[in-house]
């Protein structure tokens, strides 16, 4: 019964007629990217942040220092990845997107490393994004992405005590207030 039913026609795949909406479904959706894609582009942009200034990282200055021997580049690229691999994905890439965020800004001001800014340019920084309405969140973010840098790449020219001040860290805050309360449905 199962070889006669398959071979009958209604068994054979019919074309479905398309709606626009179907197609506007598919183009909307992401095509499936696996972990390791994000952390890829999460690290590589950690890189490119930290090669701004070496000197302004305990990173910067090991892979300097480490740079100039002749290893070679895998080893380089795997003490990268070591700093990095005790944290999930999902915390790294979130952290690194505040930081990177924050980088482009610096570098249209021309202002160099995100990891060497005082605690003047942090407060700048986040009235900026008060003024072009950034989300209420952003601020607190940067903040608890400079800390994950300070803890993971340790910061060399400025002391991450004095750069979150009470000004910087209150901003932030009021700034988080805003937030809407989450409403149950």
């Amino acid at each position: 019964d199962h070889i006669v039913a398959s071979s009958t026609s209604s068994s054979i795949p019919k074309p479905v007629k398309q709606t626009e909406l179907t197609v506007q479904r598919i183009r909307a959706s992401r095509l499936v990217a696996s972990q390791d894609d994000f952390r890829h582009l999460a690290l590589s942009r950690f890189k490119t942040m930290v090669l701004l200034d070496l000197d302004c990282t305990r990173l910067g200055q090991s892979l300097r220092s480490f740079a100039g021997t002749l290893c070679p580049n895998d080893e380089l690229s795997q003490i990268f990845m070591d700093v990095f691999a005790p944290k999930a994905t999902g915390t790294v890439l979130k952290r690194c997107n505040s930081l990177w965020r924050f980088s482009c800004w610096l570098q249209s001001q021309c202002a160099g490393s995100p990891f060497s800014q005082n605690e003047m340019m942090l407060y700048k920084y986040i009235c900026h994004l008060r003024d072009v309405g950034a989300g209420s969140t952003t601020p607190s973010q940067l903040v608890e992405a400079l800390r994950f840098a300070d803890n993971l790449l340790g910061f060399t020219q400025v002391r991450l005590q004095d750069v979150l001040s009470s000004r910087v860290t209150g901003a932030a805050h009021s700034f988080f207030m805003t937030k809407r309360d989450r409403k149950s449905t």
